[in-house]
């Protein structure tokens, strides 16, 4: 998707970060006119991670994706300050969460 959208969007720019990817792939994939999408490595220090899970609402019936992560993310703002990264499983729960 991101692919076909690019040429339409000049004003878009995609950066695709990950410590796991076959960036030459990558790289191949967002190619256009210009050769290979450029790849920039960066080293620094990581910093702690601490990850979460909700429970299950045994019983209960299950609830909406997008009301869970809402749910989850207001949680987390009450705690304080921080940084949250909710992972999605495809574009269309991604586009669920965008809207």
């Amino acid at each position: 998707y991101l692919k076909e959208l690019l040429p339409r969007r000049p004003d878009l720019k995609v950066v695709v970060t990950s410590a796991t990817i076959d960036t030459e792939r990558f790289a191949e994939h967002f190619a256009d006119e210009r050769g290979a999408a450029p790849i920039i490595e960066v080293s620094g220090r990581t910093y702690p991670v601490e990850l979460r899970y909700r429970p299950d609402d045994d019983g209960q019936p299950p609830q909406d994706t997008v009301q869970a992560v809402a749910d989850a993310v207001q949680e987390l703002v009450r705690e304080g300050p921080g940084d949250v990264l909710v992972f999605a499983s495809g574009e269309r729960e991604i586009r669920d969460m965008a809207d």
